[in-house]
């Protein structure tokens, strides 16, 4: 009997499939709180504000950082591409830059988006906060006073997709200031070697909405004076404020210290002096 042997050679071949971690990394939202200025219609205005971006990632094996751009559009009221903030059937040219020197327009195309990167915290969502400016450049735009509005949608756009937002521009004309109510006189009726003597009073200031501005009675605050021998001082209870439209009501607090003997030589005498409030804006 004869055995025959036969000898079968299998060749295995094992593939690897070469599974890889897809980076989950999404930019949740972009947003801004715009900007809202007041324009005399003479001199050019620049106004910083910013916007903030939002990312997170799903794990920590995901890439710790995401780049990202972010445009903007022209708004709701733009002719041939230049930004109008619009009041009735008047508007106010303006347009929204990078740089304070508003020589670099940010706009929704190509170099003109803003680019940047976040470096993100764990899982969390992280938040990256970005300048840009408001600025009117175009000259002598003289429009009828009110509050000029516009809209502007932004787009940020990063590897995993896009994300939108919108932020409103509010500019104000003309910029102007004005008291509306002067302080009354401050009154000191003082006794020689007596006790402190204090009094105050009220005055009004009305400026353009957005409008920043200062108020100052000297060169410090509180500013001293001398009358009839007896020292005292004048304090402005605020020093700047920004304008809403109407008036605003502000303080002046004046104040005598105790025991000064003056140099009255009668039974009574009586002292003026005159203040400057000065409003600068």
């Amino acid at each position: 009997m004869k055995q025959f042997g036969i000898r079968v050679t299998l060749f295995l071949s094992l593939s690897t499939l070469a599974v890889s971690a897809h980076a989950v990394i999404t930019c949740t939202s972009v947003t801004s709180p715009g900007f809202s200025t007041a324009y005399s219609g003479v001199v050019n205005n620049v106004t910083a504000t910013f916007f903030t971006a939002t990312c997170s990632r799903s794990s920590l094996a995901d890439a710790a950082t995401v780049t990202y751009q972010v445009g903007v559009n022209n708004g709701l009221n733009n002719a041939g591409g230049q930004n109008r903030a619009k009041l009735g059937a008047n508007f106010i040219s303006y347009d929204t830059y990078k740089d304070a020197g508003c020589t670099t327009l940010w706009k929704l195309n190509g170099g003109a988006r803003i680019t940047d990167t976040i470096t993100l915290n764990g899982t969390l969502a992280t938040t990256m906060q970005t300048t840009f400016y408001g600025c009117i450049t175009v000259a002598n735009q003289v429009v009828p006073a009110g509050i000029y509005v516009d809209t502007l949608n932004m787009t940020l756009s990063y590897p995993g997709g896009s994300v939108g937002g919108a932020f409103g521009a509010n500019i104000a004309t003309p910029a102007t200031c004005s008291i509306t109510t002067a302080p009354s006189t401050l009154t000191f009726n003082y006794t020689a070697f007596g006790a402190a003597v204090n009094n105050s009073t009220n005055y009004q200031i009305t400026c353009t909405s957005f409008l920043a501005y200062a108020m100052s009675l000297g060169a410090t605050n509180p500013v001293s004076g001398v009358a009839s021998g007896i020292n005292y001082s004048l304090t402005l209870g605020t020093t700047s404020s920004t304008g809403t439209g109407a008036a605003q009501t502000f303080s002046i607090a004046g104040a005598a210290a105790a025991s000064q003997a003056g140099t009255c030589g009668a039974a009574s005498c009586s002292a003026t002096n005159v203040h400057t409030l000065t409003i600068t804006y």
